[in-house]
């Protein structure tokens, strides 16, 4: 598990995460005719680690000295590809 938020600002952890991505139709098709257009994308994000569990991640990319954060994104575990953390001098 991630640090109480309190501590997030002071010892702020980075991560670098690729993922494979979800998507939809939104038409009336046929399964085949949607398999064929289907493809999931391969994305690559790097933010503030906030808080996980067994299933999911959950990150930000802007976090102000009070713990405040924006642009917070859950990935589902499952969807993960690679994790690291990243280090700063």
């Amino acid at each position: 598990m991630t640090e109480p938020f309190s501590e997030l600002y002071t010892k702020p952890r980075y991560q670098y995460i690729e993922w494979i991505d979800s998507c939809s139709g939104d038409s009336w098709n046929t399964v085949d005719v949607e398999l064929a257009g289907a493809y999931r994308e391969n994305i690559k994000t790097v933010g503030f680690l906030l808080k996980e569990n067994k299933d999911w991640v959950c990150i930000c990319n802007s976090m102000n000295a009070d713990g405040d954060n924006l642009g917070r994104l859950w990935i589902p575990k499952v969807a993960i590809k690679k994790r690291k953390d990243i280090k700063f001098k």
